[in-house]
């Protein structure tokens, strides 16, 4: 299940992030940068080992491979590079 809010493990392959995924099919993208956070709002569906995400404002779907490691932690494969999150409260 991809509700909750889960924030990079390693912060190297993306920087420091929080992703809020809500149980209506938002997505809020959020990187932290130390003066300010930056906020994408996106919608999702999940397919078998995919999210598929689209920007209302710039329509096109991306689709991410995801999988939930031993640990429980969310990890995400996109253009080539492999990430980690986990939960937050």
């Amino acid at each position: 299940m991809l509700f909750g809010s889960p924030r990079s493990h390693d912060r190297g392959a993306y920087g420091d992030m929080t992703l809020k995924f809500g149980a209506d099919g938002t997505l809020l993208y959020i990187t932290h940068e130390p003066d300010r956070d930056q906020v994408m709002r996106l919608t999702y569906r999940v397919e078998p080992g995919v999210i598929v995400s689209d920007q209302p404002s710039e329509p096109r779907s991306e689709r991410t491979e995801y999988e939930f490691a031993e640990d429980g932690a969310l990890v995400l494969a996109f253009g080539g590079r492999r990430s980690r999150y986990v939960k937050v409260k």
